[in-house]
């Protein structure tokens, strides 16, 4: 099946566009095909606006631009009419076949533009078609060939016309051109169509700086258009695969539709933002923030609230097993409900309770529909998390498992030094992605060493541009456990915890507490062999939160004990190849 972008065809399309669509997207033997349609190109191109109905294209062949024309089609005196069913006829400007090569040559000049004259892009093979869903195909002219248009009785075998349209098999036999691969095939996808739809944010929102997650990924895409065709979906992948943007995506696609969303994660830190984030979706409802604290809301609001009030005051953390059931029975009592249920950092809770939890607000029903994003391979640091998916899909039936290989988050570099230091991920880096600047590891003998290094980093960020808010400080232990338990300003900045900082002060948390967000640059302090052995864990979260920046604080006498931990990664990489 073809990766259709958008994935579901325009209202106002014609009901020609709509069942050609219909068959492109349905049809066999397109799994590899990314369909672009209602592309629409500047008149910088050609000097004048225009319309491409559909741009196909198709790995080690091409590009292949169609043309539709729904209705019945006339020609008299040389002018082209086009009749609908409601029998309405309009003059044509041009032939359909005039429009279609049109098209193809504003978007080969694009092409030159984005990507240069000699790239593997501009040798790209090419080709026009016009498709008549709703006639038979006009007379061959010196305009047209049969080779070059698609009639009713065709379009079952739309896929094999498309491959076969005669200008793109002369062009494939032109030894100038080059068949796209599948990575040429998604740089020109990304390059013809790059930016999703995005709802307006305030600036003081935390968002990214980078535009790139602003683009969805082909495998994001595909993801989205699953998840309308499969109600019950599980996205895996590691860090900076973007399982968090779909989540969000997800709450503003079903939010806009009137539907009523529940976006629940495990930090609390992540609840926030993504709390800040999905503020103004509509006009659905959306309920968001950590499902921790959803629970206690309706607990409180239940005939449990007494008993949740005197675990309060017994223990500061009374969240222990019984707690998610709690959270489930006070759900029923108080019949809520959602259409669309997504939980974020799905590997942290324990699967039997988060179902149950999941179940009270109706996750079973057929026509709600569930999203689990997670990271079950690297990203579990809880008691209760689960490193094996198979744990989850046992518990939710009918979850259709999809996957992220694409890293869309880290520099090259700093995808790299990941994998060096904790094992392969699995994850590829997005070709969008930078090679970025190398990670920095620092060594320090005492505290007062790491605090001065760290001073120093602090401020040469700031006078490379980068602000405050872009920067966090992150390390295994609590603020008042760390090296900074004693500072109170760090890089000529107040330091604060990272929960009360804003943007004109330096801001620490726990590796933690960060999981699932991400800053532009990162800086790793009190890192030791002493990490335990959740090391890997632990290191692997850490880095993964940075963009484009990189740092680790490390004590002297712990560094042949990293070191060793790389050298045996990268000898265990060289053997796998």
């Amino acid at each position: 099946m073809a990766i259709m972008i958008p994935s579901e065809a325009r209202t106002d399309l014609s009901a020609g566009e709509h069942r050609v669509f219909a068959e492109i997207n349905n049809a066999p033997g397109t799994r590899d095909w990314i369909v672009l349609h209602s592309l629409a190109m500047s008149s910088a191109y050609s000097g004048r606006y225009g319309e491409v109905d559909f741009v196909v294209l198709i790995p080690n062949k091409g590009i292949v631009c169609i043309e539709v024309k729904g209705g019945g089609v006339s020609c008299n005196n040389g002018v082209w009419t086009t009749t609908n069913r409601h029998g309405r006829t309009d003059n044509l400007k041009r032939s359909p076949f005039e429009q279609a090569r049109d098209g193809m040559f504003k978007l080969l000049d694009f092409v030159r533009h984005r990507f240069g004259a000699g790239s593997l892009e501009s040798r790209c093979p090419a080709g026009w078609l016009v498709v008549f869903p709703d006639a038979a195909c006009p007379p061959f002219t010196p305009d047209n060939s049969s080779g070059e248009a698609v009639d009713r009785t065709q379009l079952k075998d739309i896929v094999q016309r498309i491959e076969k349209c005669r200008s793109l098999v002369q062009e494939l036999e032109n030894q100038h051109r080059a068949p796209p691969d599948a990575k040429c095939i998604r740089r020109l996808a990304e390059a013809f169509r790059p930016d999703f739809e995005r709802p307006p944010s305030d600036a003081n929102l935390i968002w990214h700086a980078e535009n790139r997650i602003r683009q969805l990924t082909a495998e994001q895409i595909e993801m989205l258009s699953g998840l309308r065709k499969n109600p019950k979906v599980l996205v895996e992948g590691a860090a900076g695969t973007g399982k968090t943007v779909m989540a969000v995506e997800t709450a503003r696609e079903y939010s806009a539709q009137g539907k009523r969303v529940l976006l629940s994660c495990f930090n609390r830190n992540l609840g926030d933002w993504l709390a800040n984030i999905t503020h103004g979706f509509g006009p659905g409802e959306v309920v968001c923030g950590n499902l921790h604290r959803l629970l206690v809301e309706r607990i409180m609001a239940s005939s449990g609230a007494d008993l949740l009030t005197s675990r309060l005051r017994e223990d500061d953390s009374p969240f222990g097993a019984e707690f998610l059931p709690l959270g489930a029975m006070a759900i029923d009592e108080i019949g809520e409900s959602f259409d669309v249920i997504i939980v974020d950092e799905a590997q942290d809770f324990e699967p039997q309770l988060l179902a149950e939890v999941l179940r009270a607000w109706g996750a079973e029903v057929d026509s709600t529909r569930v999203l689990l994003c997670g990271d079950f391979a690297r990203q579990a640091l809880y008691q209760a998390a689960v490193s094996d998916a198979s744990e989850v899909i046992g518990r939710f039936p009918r979850l259709v498992d999809f996957v992220f290989h694409l890293n869309c988050r880290n520099t090259r570099l700093i995808a790299q030094n990941i994998d060096m230091t904790v094992g392969r991920t699995g994850a590829k880096v997005s070709e969008r992605q930078a090679d970025g600047a190398p990670v920095e590891v620092l060594t320090f003998a005492g505290p007062s060493e790491q605090i001065a290094k760290l001073d120093t980093l602090m401020r040469s960020l700031q006078a490379a541009g980068c602000p405050p808010a872009e920067i966090v400080i992150l390390g295994p232990r609590r603020l008042e456990n760390s090296t900074l338990a004693a500072t109170t300003r760090i890089g000529g900045l107040p330091l604060k915890r990272f929960e009360d900082a804003d943007p004109h002060s330096a801001s620490y948390t726990t590796i933690h507490a960060f999981k699932g967000l991400e800053r532009t640059a990162v800086i790793l302090i009190d890192i030791s062999s002493d990490l335990g052995p959740a090391s890997d864990a632990i290191l692997y979260v850490g880095m993964s939160r940075a963009r484009s920046r990189l740092f680790m604080l490390i004590e002297a006498a712990s560094k042949p004990w990293l070191d060793a931990m790389r050298t045996r990664n990268i000898l265990a990489q060289m053997e796998a190849k």
